[in-house]
């Protein structure tokens, strides 16, 4: 009965975040995923490689335009050094993801060609 209850909400948690995220960036995740699942069948992970760093490179952006608007409309000085800190380790975060990104994409190419 739990594993059940497991895989259901598994799947609604799964469909809200499909929603979310096409509503958020205004792209179709079907059309993501038939992307990707393309460029992976083709084994063509340079496309790959540069549509999740630009993905990477976006929620940067964004992450960036949330802190300076919450910065700028804030007049608490400690709030503003959370906010600093926490931009810092987000464009951390998201450099690391990119490191590992191109880490397992060079990884599949050699497993594909090996």
């Amino acid at each position: 009965m739990k594993f059940v209850i497991g895989v259901v909400t598994g799947a609604l948690l799964g469909a809200a975040a499909a929603v979310l995220y096409s509503v958020a960036t205004g792209r179709d995740l079907r059309e993501e995923y038939a992307g990707v699942r393309d460029e992976v069948m083709r084994r063509d992970f340079d496309a790959l490689s540069s549509r999740l760093e630009s993905r990477f490179t976006e929620l940067q952006s964004t992450v960036q335009d949330r802190v300076s608007q919450m910065q700028s409309s804030g007049t608490n000085g400690h709030a503003a050094e959370a906010l600093d800190d926490a931009q810092r380790a987000a464009a951390d975060a998201i450099d690391q993801a990119e490191s590992a990104t191109s880490d397992v994409a060079d990884k599949i190419e050699d497993a594909a060609q090996g």
